[in-house]
């Protein structure tokens, strides 16, 4: 994958097995339309002060195209139209790290497979299953929720945080240490009912 994306120039449109929401995604300057630049400019305009620094990406400019992206600017009230003009190089650097033979790459399933759906809410909440809950790396490491290290680690953690909410927000650190007990008591229930 690495090294067709370095063949490509830094693209992933030309690679089969890639989404097509994730190539729309991921585009390099010169895939993006820069009328499309041109107007986040004039919409990030209304927050600056003076000006921004305006780069306009053409592979092949000409009068015309040029002219065009002045007039857009304008039109649209932009103070400056353009600071720099970028042009592709004519000629791309010999790409010696690229082993040509790994580049033919059998198309897979991949990018015909369809994401999975995305939750919607509801009146009732969200549709779906519920997010996987983040585990601290002792927790994954261990032999399972009852081992003594994950009760330990766990105590060690519960006590170094409360005393850092003790010190940042004085005594009544109670309800800045909330966070931690419910964390906790969903992550190793045994552990966290024996410390209350």
């Amino acid at each position: 994958m690495k090294n067709r994306i370095i063949a490509d120039g830094g693209s992933v449109q030309n690679i089969p097995n890639i989404p097509a929401d994730i190539k729309a995604l991921y585009k390099t300057v010169w895939e993006i339309s820069q009328r499309t630049i041109v107007q986040m400019a004039a919409d990030r305009g209304a927050f600056i002060d003076q000006s921004q620094s305006l780069n306009i990406h053409l592979k092949e400019p000409t009068m015309g195209k040029i002219t065009s992206m002045h007039f857009a600017g304008w039109k649209l009230g932009l103070k400056t139209g353009m600071y720099y003009l970028r042009t592709m190089a004519a000629s791309a650097p010999i790409q010696f790290t690229v082993d040509q033979e790994q580049l033919q790459v059998v198309d897979t399933n991949v990018a015909r497979q369809r994401a999975a759906p995305k939750k919607r809410l509801t009146s009732s909440g969200y549709n779906g299953s519920y997010a996987a809950i983040p585990r601290p790396m002792y927790a994954q490491k261990g032999s399972g929720h009852g081992s003594a290290t994950s009760v330990n680690m766990t105590k060690f953690v519960q006590n170094s945080d409360r005393d850092a909410d003790r010190d940042a927000h004085g005594k009544n650190a109670f309800y800045y240490s909330m966070v931690e007990y419910l964390v906790f008591d969903q992550l190793i229930p045994a552990a966290a009912k024996s410390n209350k």
